[in-house]
């Protein structure tokens, strides 16, 4: 076994030789016994295990000034309106207007009529193709 193989092994299968492949256990084992590299792999693959096999320990009194330091951040966070984000920190007569503004000339230019006027009949007569009619394109 190569120690490339014996670290391949060790990410997939972790630091319990038990739950390696059979025929890889007895060769892991000659290399753990004659390699140092591989000896110090496993060693801090162990590790690891052990630290995440038990949840760290936090005391009440820590959970509880984390809870209130969150607390306070949050009720002195500013609260962004809906207008502050559209148009940024401007003056909220300049917003209030640019907003009235906005609104008349949505006004305007829906009320501008583009092309023959539908009084004129040419969009309602029964000759105009459409996409709709079911014909031959």
């Amino acid at each position: 076994m190569t120690h490339d193989d014996f670290l391949a092994l060790l990410d997939a299968h972790g630091s319990d030789l038990s739950l390696w492949p059979v025929p890889a256990r007895a060769a892991a084992e000659r290399l753990l016994e004659s390699s140092d590299e591989a000896a110090a792999a496993w060693r801090a693959a162990r590790a690891v295990e052990r630290l995440l096999a038990e949840p760290p320990q936090v005391s009440d009194e820590r959970v509880g000034r984390l809870l209130a330091a969150v607390a306070r951040q949050a009720g002195t966070a500013p609260r962004e309106t809906f207008l502050v984000l559209l148009f940024g920190r401007m003056p909220a007569r300049l917003a209030g207007a640019l907003c009235a503004g906005l609104l008349a000339l949505g006004w305007l230019a829906g009320g501008l009529t583009i092309g023959p006027a539908p009084s004129d009949g040419v969009l309602l007569a029964e000759d105009v193709p459409s996409l709709f009619d079911g014909g031959p394109r």
